[in-house]
């Protein structure tokens, strides 16, 4: 687990965290409870079988169904699940999916502040990063080999977090992580992507695989 440093670094305006409140991709009072991946050299149907699902011609809001997708920019499609725990995020599910390209998964549990980001390749996971505020408000485990601008982006939570202590920045790093990667996180509107016009996916169709849970 890391212990949360203070590092005397000028952090670039660009790794600067967001408070953390909901306020873009979709409205949603309650808190989000949500996992998602995004893909990028991935066929999409070859993602959808690896995945267990199947497309519709239905759309809806982001997140607003059990399972919703949509294209983003620089070659990222991004699929949206209900539940933190989802079984779109399950390793074996990644391991797949990530042996033709490259896979982005988090996962969202706004009421209890838990976070995760991961990125796998190869059909390996390459690291991994959590935030669960039950561990304190600081808390951050990580493994493997994170991008360089972990770091930045941990002294900038540290430093906001010594400006407000009622506000866990923490829960916000594996997401902004995530984010400068492939330019999605959960809370921030985002140029390009419709949170009224996401694609509406079902489970449970097209080839299952053994370790599939649907």
């Amino acid at each position: 687990m890391l212990s949360a440093f203070s590092w005397p670094i000028s952090v670039p305006s660009s790794l600067r965290l967001p408070a953390p409140v909901n306020r873009g991709v979709g409205r949603h009072e309650m808190g989000y409870s949500i996992a998602w991946i995004a893909t990028r050299g991935i066929p999409l149907d070859q993602a959808l079988i690896a995945a267990g699902l199947s497309s519709t011609s239905t759309l809806a809001e982001f997140a607003s169904k059990p399972f919703t997708g949509q294209a983003m920019r620089h070659g990222w499609y991004l699929l949206v699940a209900k539940g933190c725990d989802s079984p779109l995020i399950a390793s074996k599910v990644l391991a797949e999916l990530s042996t033709s390209g490259e896979v982005i998964a988090c996962a969202i549990e706004e009421h209890v502040m838990f976070s995760s980001a991961e990125f796998w390749q190869g059909g390996h996971r390459i690291w991994k990063v959590a935030h669960s505020s039950d561990k304190g408000i600081r808390h951050l485990s990580s493994s493997g080999a994170p991008p360089a601008s972990f770091q930045d982006i941990v002294a900038e939570a540290n430093r906001l977090q010594e400006q407000d202590s009622e506000v866990d920045y923490f829960f916000d790093v594996p997401l902004t992580l995530a984010s400068k990667l492939c330019g999605f996180k959960h809370d921030e509107a985002r140029d390009g992507l419709n949170p009224e016009q996401f694609l509406v996916y079902t489970k449970g169709q097209g080839h299952k695989k053994w370790w599939q849970f649907w």
